[in-house]
């Protein structure tokens, strides 16, 4: 049985101390995370094969132009917008040269594609925050900034006018910068994961959070720890 907060306050604190309770300069998920109480099934080591993800909405920069072309002026009709079913699977190749004109609320950009155990490890990832797949779309870098590895690159610098021409037309509220690299482009830094993690960031008007690669949380489950308090900050 868990421990009452009160009951411990009482035993702890002298009658006449007068003490904060922990509740009122901590959140509650903060709380659970520090008592080891309560945490989101993924941040536990469990078996992901198990668990059935739903498909996960992305694509991957590839092939893109050598500059991005200019919005053209909305038809007279509202074009119709992208179904889930229609749009690429998350081991889709090239991203279409016109942009996905869906809207989602938050945009991922993964440094690496997700493979099926850390798909179903970012599905259990967004049910701990009331979200689901349908709330997310995620665009993967395409293989050659990878192997330059400099979000300086001539296709560093392809990939984020991209990314910024997309912003105009999707319209998120949330921008998830998973991994690196893809940290890295976005703000144009060559400093660490580590150091980049625990703060929103601002990214074309837009919070941007810096996270792990589900890939590395399979590694080292040790980094769920940070990964778990970042979502919190959403």
């Amino acid at each position: 049985m868990k421990p009452d907060m009160q009951t411990l306050d009482s035993t702890i604190a002298p009658p006449t101390a007068t003490l904060l309770r922990a509740e009122s300069y901590w959140t509650a998920d903060q709380l659970r995370v520090m008592r080891g109480l309560e945490l989101p099934t993924w941040f536990r080591p469990v078996t992901h094969d198990a668990v059935q993800a739903a498909p996960i909405s992305c694509a991957v920069i590839e092939e893109l132009p050598k500059q991005i072309p200019p919005l053209s002026p909305p038809p007279a009709s509202p074009p119709p917008t992208i179904a889930l079913a229609d749009a690429v699977t998350p081991h889709a190749s090239a991203i279409p040269l016109n942009l996905v004109q869906q809207h989602y609320p938050w945009l991922v950009i993964a440094s690496e594609t997700l493979d099926d155990n850390t798909e179903k490890l970012w599905s259990n990832m967004l049910a701990s925050v009331g979200k689901t797949s349908q709330d997310v779309y995620m665009l993967t870098l395409p293989a050659d900034a990878c192997v330059a590895n400099d979000p300086f690159s001539d296709v560093a610098q392809v990939v984020l006018a991209h990314i910024q021409a997309q912003l105009g037309v999707m319209q998120p509220k949330l921008i998830i910068a998973m991994g690196v690299l893809s940290a890295q482009i976005l703000l144009a830094v060559e400093g660490d994961l580590a150091v980049m993690q625990g703060e929103l960031h601002e990214f074309e008007g837009l919070p941007l959070l810096v996270m792990q690669h589900p890939a590395e949380l399979l590694k080292t489950p040790a980094l769920k720890a940070q990964v778990w308090r970042d979502l919190n900050m959403i």
